[in-house]
């Protein structure tokens, strides 16, 4: 019950020191979209305005396509916050990237259950700053990455349980 208690203590402080560095990151860095980020960005934008130009011939969406996918989902970002500024994003891959380490927890936790190799893992993943450094970045793998993990969960968790839910 005590190592319960300590492994809740640990891993609600390293989700709260990620979460703390990231918004400090965002903040201090006040990075603007460039390159791929900004023709994905400003494409999106442009595309709910019905602007094609990025789609012409010899434009950005001509030579890199597979990026069409990453601006639908811009688009559909944009719409459901109501806003078209990147910042929202920045923040939006902040919580994905706690949400990513929470559902890594739940997984890791399905296959160990030895306290010193959770506290381990606890540790491990409060010093992946290469993930909370990439939430300034207007790309999919944060989102894709929190996505992925919570759809191995379930899939984790339904070939356990037989059951398309875990009541």
């Amino acid at each position: 019950k005590r190592q319960k208690l300590l492994q809740s203590v640990l891993l609600g402080t390293a989700v709260l020191f990620i979460l703390a560095f990231e918004l400090w990151w965002i903040k201090i860095s006040q990075t603007v979209p460039g390159a791929d980020q900004r023709y994905v960005w400003v494409g999106a934008q442009e595309f709910m305005q019905g602007n094609y130009r990025y789609m012409e011939e010899g434009k950005y969406f001509q030579f890199y396509p597979h990026q069409l996918t990453f601006v639908m989902f811009c688009q559909m970002f944009m719409k459901l916050f109501g806003t078209t500024e990147f910042l929202m994003f920045k923040y939006f891959n902040a919580i994905c990237s706690v949400v990513a380490i929470l559902t890594l927890w739940k997984i890791f936790c399905e296959f160990s259950k030895k306290a010193e190799e959770r506290i381990g893992f606890i540790i491990a993943a409060a010093c992946i700053f290469p993930l909370f450094l990439y939430v300034t970045f207007i790309y999919s793998e944060i989102v894709s990455l929190t996505f992925m993990l919570l759809a191995f969960y379930f899939v984790l968790k339904f070939t356990e349980t037989d059951r398309g839910y875990f009541g």
